[in-house]
């Protein structure tokens, strides 16, 4: 190919032109202001100066560096720190508010809100429908508004006015990456929970508020701005409740919207404290109990009867229609109802009653009968019935020492118990009362049987046998009782070979060289002139209520119980002599012997002993002597049983011979018999 000169030329001029070609880039700014500016390839690309009050120009959407072409670039911005973040005043919100109640303020005049509405969520369809008629309550809701800026006069170059423009220009929708979001405004004050968009269109959330009392009654209800405080209604005066608090807080409602509730305090412990007047007698209904309650507010409404069996504590026992004496303890239950009406509608147990029944049904309070205290729920039993209460009337009986009920009756549990008159009966020194588990009759908890005892007068009881002879028959034995009072009956003999007890035969004939027993019945009258007989009323107290009665028998001082009286002979008291002789001989048997501890006694203090017969009339085979406080015992048969009466016939100590000398210890000094086997001997302690 020929090349010519003026080709050449042409090639080169050309490639000069493409190397120094211009370029275009449009500044445009976020109001719509452009600026187009050319530049050569490779000249440094120097760009308008845009100025706006509120805003710092902090580079732009494409490097100016890296421009190769011609590009439209925008300027980003930064707010200026000092710029004031523009509030909207939102006022009128409230249930039953129109549109046309609604007032949005800004804090700036180049804004204007020339537009709004109101919308509510329909809890039917879940959507958010536009309210005409007005704002209902207990739903959440927003408000859609619409913001216009001014460009006239000051507001031309107005800061808070540029910030706005600025965010909701172009720059800000289509590079908002490359943009600094911040919140440039608030409502009410609160930091705005929205972004700024292009339309500059809002919606302020707001949600329902509820502000209850303790029993459900709603005290005032409202629609509050999402995160600006809620007002709380005034707060109700209950008697006998102190307002605390509200149960959360609402100084910043949240979307989802609150249900506030008043939470008190008692400052003073309520007394529920109800009162029995009158005491249950047998045959009594529930018509004859009376109860006072707390106030008039609470109202007895049924009363039931339960009677115990001997040892139940359970309301499981049958109901009753009436008490039945001498079945036990009785039980009491009663319905109470709350009058909320009137006068009680603002009394102070009846507040503090409801307030713990509606807000912490859990929790319980004490209430007293006659002064005994019980918890009860405040959990309601029924619709009527608000709670029961319960009280016990134990059954007390008074007894004579020979079972005779002198007073019977019933006592409300904690109560004191009326002593009927003090017994009286000649030989017998009334003492007290000895209760069942040792129960105080001051301040009864149980059912209490109580008896009387008495102190004995030091009165002797003396029988004389005379005839007790060989050849003599029961038909030759003479008795001497101790007065008319008594008599005997039934007589038998016994007689057996010595120290073969064991082995008695009865006999009609009294022999020589045999020992023997004499068995009687004994009859005691209590009537007539015998009624209140010293020496009757000594025997029968010791036989029914210490079980053995203390007397002598020609001088021996001898126990026994009730009913029958026995005599023990030896066989060489079947000679021929005097009873009298005789019985002093056996009387005057005491010796002294070493003794070992009342360790080797089996021994165990008692009071239900009632063995017939002490009597003896021959020489026993062990032997005692008095040492301090000590009986020593020498000589006892080992395994034959063993007791210790004081002269009134109580016995002190019992037991079995575990070995054949052992001490009995005894708490004070008296006369003492001592039966070992059916052999009584007499010790005087000092």
């Amino acid at each position: 190919m020929k090349t010519t000169f003026n080709g050449v030329l042409t090639l080169l001029l050309c490639a000069v032109t493409i190397a120094n070609a211009d370029y275009k880039v449009t500044f445009q700014d976020y109001d719509g202001t452009k600026q187009v500016k050319t530049f050569a390839t490779g000249e440094p690309v120097v760009p308008p100066e845009f100025s706006h009050a509120g805003l710092n120009l902090n580079g732009w959407t494409i490097p100016l560096d890296e421009l190769q072409g011609s590009e439209k670039v925008y300027p980003i911005y930064e707010i200026i720190s000092d710029v004031a973040k523009l509030d909207f005043t939102i006022t009128g919100i409230d249930v039953g508010a129109t549109v046309d109640d609604v007032s949005i303020t800004p804090s700036n005049r180049c804004f204007s809100v020339p537009k709004q509405e109101l919308l509510q969520l329909q809890p039917e369809n879940s959507k958010y429908e536009i309210v005409k008629d007005g704002l209902a309550s207990g739903k959440a809701g927003f408000v859609h508004f619409t913001v216009s800026i001014s460009d006239e006069g000051a507001c031309v170059n107005n800061a808070q006015a540029n910030v706005w423009r600025y965010y909701s220009s172009e720059i800000w929708s289509n590079y908002s990456d490359k943009v600094t979001k911040e919140k440039i405004y608030t409502v009410n004050g609160i930091p705005a929970n929205f972004d700024v968009d292009a339309n500059l269109s809002f919606e302020a959330f707001f949600a329902p508020v509820s502000f209850a009392d303790y029993d459900g009654t709603i005290l005032k209800q409202e629609l509050v701005i999402v995160g600006m405080p809620a007002t709380a209604p005034e707060i109700p005066n209950h008697k006998g409740l102190v307002f605390q608090k509200w149960n959360l807080d609402f100084s910043k409602v949240t979307s989802g919207g609150m249900d506030v509730k008043a939470l008190y305090k008692y400052p003073v412990a309520p007394e529920y404290a109800y009162t029995i007047t009158n005491v249950l007698k047998d045959g009594n209904t529930v018509a004859d109990i009376e109860i006072g309650t707390p106030n008039e507010c609470f109202v007895v409404m049924n009363m039931s009867l339960f009677q115990h069996k001997a040892g139940d504590t359970s309301l499981g026992s049958p109901k009753v229609e009436k008490i039945i004496a001498g079945q036990g303890r009785v039980s009491l239950l009663a319905d109470i109802a709350i009058d909320e009406t009137d006068t009680c509608a603002n009394n102070d147990l009846v507040n503090i009653w409801k307030y713990y029944r509606d807000v912490i049904p859990k929790e319980s309070f004490d209430y007293s009968v006659n002064g005994v205290v019980r918890p009860t729920s405040v959990s309601p039993i029924s619709n009527t019935i608000a709670t029961q209460i319960s009280y016990d009337f134990n059954e007390i009986v008074f007894y004579d020492y020979d079972k005779k009920i002198l007073k019977q009756d019933f006592v409300g549990e904690g109560g004191a118990a009326t002593l009927p008159k003090e017994p009286a009966h000649k030989g017998l020194t009334f003492e007290g009362w000895r209760t069942n588990n040792n129960a105080d009759l001051s301040k009864v908890k149980e059912d209490i049987q109580a008896k009387a005892y008495y102190s004995v007068e030091n009165l002797s009881i003396s029988f004389t046998i005379t005839g007790v002879e060989a050849g003599n028959t029961k038909n030759d034995i003479g008795l001497e009782t101790p007065n008319d009072c008594f008599s005997i009956s039934n007589m038998e003999l016994e007689q057996y070979e010595d120290n073969a007890r064991e082995n008695k035969e009865k006999v009609d004939t009294l022999v020589s060289g045999k020992g023997g027993r004499l068995i009687m019945d004994v009859a005691v009258s209590d009537t007539g002139a015998c009624s209140d007989n010293a020496i009757v009323n000594i025997w029968l107290y010791n036989a029914l209520a210490q079980g053995v009665s203390a007397y002598e028998i020609n001088g021996v001082s001898a126990g026994a119980d009730s009913s029958k009286v026995a005599y023990y002979f030896k066989a060489k008291d079947i000679e021929p002599k005097s009873s009298s002789s005789s019985a002093e001989e056996s009387s005057s048997s005491i010796k002294a012997t070493s003794s070992s501890s009342a360790k080797d006694a089996k021994s165990s203090s008692s009071k239900d002993g009632k063995d017939a017969i002490v009597a003896v009339q021959q020489v026993p085979q062990f032997s005692l002597v008095a040492m301090g406080r000590d009986i020593q015992v020498a000589g006892a048969r080992m395994g034959s049983a063993y007791a210790v009466f004081d002269m009134q016939g109580h016995v002190m100590v019992k037991g079995r011979v575990g070995a054949a000398n052992f001490d009995v210890p005894v708490s004070r000094a008296g006369s003492y018999l001592v039966r070992i086997g059916n052999q009584v001997q007499k010790v005087n302690i000092k």
